[in-house]
């Protein structure tokens, strides 16, 4: 792995197999073009298991995102997930080079986080939302 200065943008890659000397390189502008190169090559590697061949040709593979914010929602306040499932998609979503997550925590809806020091702040959003006693709590 290389880090190198070209004129690409910070997230260039590119990836190197040489057959003369069994190596693979990944050359990038930025960690996170480094990050997306090993993905890229995890990737393809997997694929090349499942092939018959012993050997993998030799190539060259450049590539940058389009575009510069590639992300995902995630809305935890109307659908609850376990932190597991939280953890899976962060997961999904560096195979697929997504680079932003957008949690929504809060809303003027609900509520997901749990603070000890006020154990009925939950329980009162939920009143409020799904029994509209809305008065009694104001």
């Amino acid at each position: 792995m290389r880090l190198i200065d070209n004129n690409n943008g910070p997230e260039w890659y590119a990836i190197e197999s040489n057959i003369n000397a069994p190596s693979i390189v990944i050359f990038a502008n930025s960690q996170a073009g480094l990050f997306y190169g090993v993905q890229t090559l995890v990737s393809l590697l997997d694929r090349f298991k499942h092939t018959r061949t012993k050997s993998l040709f030799p190539f060259y593979l450049e590539d940058e995102p389009r575009f510069e914010y590639r992300g995902l929602r995630l809305d935890v306040v109307r659908h609850f997930r376990s932190k597991e499932e939280v953890k899976r998609l962060i997961d999904l979503m560096s195979m697929y080079k997504l680079n932003k997550l957008d949690l929504m925590l809060s809303n003027d809806e609900g509520w997901r986080i749990d603070i000890p020091s006020f154990p009925e702040l939950v329980q009162v959003l939920h009143n409020i939302i799904f029994h509209c006693n809305v008065p009694h709590y104001l």
